[in-house]
């Protein structure tokens, strides 16, 4: 498995059961290599620029994905995640989307810093 990959992870819900879901696996946290991923669902409603990615049928990396239809790759809903807890590999995306991620997620997190005089 490696960063970028699509892979199938049982995620906790609201209502407190795990659904098996496809998760985009980020990258492994060192030292005990768990797994950070964000889940990928269908409601692509749900869009936040600042945080998420489409991927449709017309992109380039969607039909090497393994998802069946338009997605939201959900960048601020993340999960660390023992390697056991990933099922399967479906596919991947491409180098650039999860960097896009990466970004968005890294600039979400810094602290805002007020303007210096």
């Amino acid at each position: 498995m490696k960063e970028g990959d699509v892979v199938l992870a049982a995620l906790p819900q609201a209502d407190g059961k795990n659904k098996l879901r496809p998760v985009l696996f980020l990258l492994s946290m060192s030292p005990f290599n768990d797994l950070l991923a964000c889940a990928i669902i269908s409601q692509t409603k749900h869009f936040c620029i600042d945080l998420h990615e489409v991927i449709a049928p017309g992109d380039i990396d969607f039909s090497r994905s393994g998802l069946k239809t338009a997605s939201l790759i959900r960048g601020g809903l993340l999960a660390v995640l023992p390697g056991s807890k990933l099922k399967r590999s479906r596919g991947e995306v491409s180098v650039d989307r999860r960097n896009r991620l990466m970004t968005k997620l890294s600039l979400f997190l810094l602290p805002n810093t007020p303007n210096e005089p």
